[in-house]
């Protein structure tokens, strides 16, 4: 069965989102699929009812007949691993994890652990024990030498948690992280012979975690070439990225703008926009024409 086939012939709850690239996106309503992204357009300026998904799959541009349609599945349950997930080309790590993990409703935090402020209050503590511990109290006045000796190594170890905080705030490659909370299906990358989780932070860092290690870039945690596993139904399942080129909407170059009359007499649209093969060519909100190269 393709891809397609599991699209057209699957019975998707109301709220469930497909979306084609970043070339259109329709949600599932109780009187069919609501178009809410079309190109450039977003909202009312493109909103379509579709009776079915293949009355919505014929109006998309078919990048290549042989090919499934690239298509994600998303606000819905968790889908099978062996239907892809599509990304642009230039998309990042950080936004490769997350589309994995929610794609498979993997819940988790990963978050800085322990907090910076605690690390430094927890070593204030520690030196203020000296003072107000009656044993620590006994050693001063027993033994002053020993008493000044561990109170010199607890500022020194205070010192340095002040500054590994402050460094830590302004240099996020110092920033420990831990997994909080982490729920199944879980997803792996092969490291070698080994299955690790990986995670992506979620503090705006665009970070990703796996193995204790964080960064940016696959490299920076030791990964060459990521292959990702998904924990399905009690098996591991490989889960495939397919990569795509994102439709430019630029003006090409050496080409003048279409006045409104001039687009007028280039097409023939019906009530609500579309030409006969689903191209979006009016916007009914702006009352205006839409240029040729923004028409998908």
């Amino acid at each position: 069965m393709s891809l397609n086939t599991y699209i057209t012939t699957h019975v998707f709850q109301d709220g469930a989102v497909l979306q084609h690239t970043d070339i259109s996106t329709i949600k599932k309503v109780p009187t069919g699929w609501l178009q809410t992204m079309r190109g450039t357009l977003s909202g009312d300026e493109c909103k379509r009812v579709f009776p079915t998904v293949d009355d919505w799959l014929n109006t998309l541009p078919v990048l290549n007949p042989e090919d499934d349609y690239p298509i994600n599945i998303m606000n819905e349950e968790a889908v099978n691993p062996a239907f892809p997930i599509y990304m642009p080309f230039t998309v990042t790590p950080n936004q490769v994890v997350k589309a994995i993990l929610d794609k498979n409703n993997v819940t988790f935090r990963v978050k800085t652990e322990p907090s910076l402020n605690m690390i430094y209050a927890r070593t204030k503590m520690a030196r203020l024990e000296l003072e107000s511990e009656e044993s620590w109290y006994q050693v001063k006045l027993s033994s002053p030498e020993t008493w000044a000796s561990e109170y010199a190594k607890r500022t020194n170890t205070l010192v340095d948690a002040y500054t590994n905080v402050k460094t830590a705030k302004t240099d996020p490659d110092k920033l420990v992280y831990t997994v909080h909370n982490p729920k199944y299906p879980r997803v792996y990358v092969k490291m070698g012979l080994v299955m690790k989780p990986i995670y992506y932070t979620e503090d705006g860092s665009d970070y990703i975690y796996v193995d204790g290690a964080v960064g940016k870039t696959w490299c920076s945690v030791g990964i060459t070439e990521p292959e990702f596993w998904v924990s399905w139904r009690g098996t591991l399942q490989k889960q495939h990225i397919q990569y795509y080129e994102q439709l430019k909407f630029n003006r090409p170059a050496n080409i003048d703008m279409f006045t409104q009359a001039a687009l007028s007499l280039i097409y023939r649209h019906n009530e609500n926009g579309y030409l006969a093969n689903g191209k979006h060519v009016y916007n009914l909100v702006t009352q205006r024409y839409i240029q040729p190269w923004l028409v998908v």
